[in-house]
């Protein structure tokens, strides 16, 4: 939906639940240029 209407998500903060919590997930969203607010 993002890349859909274009907005900038840089800077923002993404808060998922704690069974997202992986490796991964943290670089991809950290690569995006966005904070990632997961629990462990």
């Amino acid at each position: 939906m993002a890349r859909a209407i274009g907005p900038d998500l840089r800077g923002s903060t993404v808060s998922l639940d704690g069974g997202y919590d992986c490796r991964d997930n943290r670089r991809a969203i950290f690569n995006r240029g966005m904070t990632p607010n997961i629990p462990d």
